[in-house]
């Protein structure tokens, strides 16, 4: 019987090793599969592959792992030029003597038209309304009950995002996927989640009991 060299050997457990580590990593990409099962393998998956740590991976249960699917693989395209100049035309008309802080907000239905709304500001305070609550106004007087995309236009360096009120009021028509493109006067400056402005919200499904979409 021959001897095995110290070199062979060596070799031998190598190969062992690599092998062990491709059988570890397939393993991984499987588990990741069954957890999230409407999901493609892309840089979404390879993020959850490569989490180690068992405690992290028991805590993305399934209806977690959606909500996270749905968060990332969102669709963050540009906004069109007609909501663009549509939400700086309702600026431009904005009601705020008060502030001076003028506000356009653009929503796409899912029936794909453009709903337009500003800030109306009141002498007393507390009665004026916002941009996109004027939207949605327009929107739901038209018969439209789903919001797909929105817009938020405003001025100044700081990036005007709806306030808390809004995001309640935009959470009532849509899912924590809608996409929101928050503008200055010279176009877009930043795309997010309504989900990412409001984690863990509470909308109509909570109400209803079950995980469906806001109705059409």
């Amino acid at each position: 019987m021959g001897r095995v060299s110290s070199a062979g050997r060596f070799t031998t457990e190598a190969q062992r090793s690599q092998r062990d580590t491709e059988k570890e990593r397939q393993k991984r990409a499987v588990d990741a599969q069954s957890l999230l099962p409407s999901v493609r393998l892309c840089d979404l998956c390879a993020s959850v592959v490569n989490l180690s740590c068992l405690e992290t991976r028991t805590l993305l249960d399934r209806r977690t792992a959606r909500s996270f699917a749905s968060l990332r693989t969102t669709e963050m395209t540009a906004p069109s030029d007609d909501m663009i100049a549509l939400a700086r035309q309702a600026m431009e008309r904005a009601h705020a003597p008060y502030s001076r802080f003028p506000v356009g907000a653009v929503l796409r239905g899912a029936n794909g038209k453009l709903y337009a709304g500003c800030n109306v500001e009141n002498a007393a305070y507390p009665e004026g309304w916002c941009a996109e609550a004027s939207a949605i106004a327009a929107m739901v007087m038209d018969g439209e009950r789903r919001i797909v995309e929105a817009l938020v236009m405003g001025t100044g360096a700081a990036l005007v995002t709806p306030c808390g009120g809004c995001r309640q009021r935009l959470r009532e028509f849509a899912t924590d996927a809608l996409p929101i493109h928050i503008c200055g006067p010279d176009g877009p400056r930043r795309t997010i989640t309504l989900g990412e402005l409001l984690p863990l919200s509470f909308g109509p499904d909570n109400l209803s009991g079950t995980e469906s979409s806001p109705k059409t």
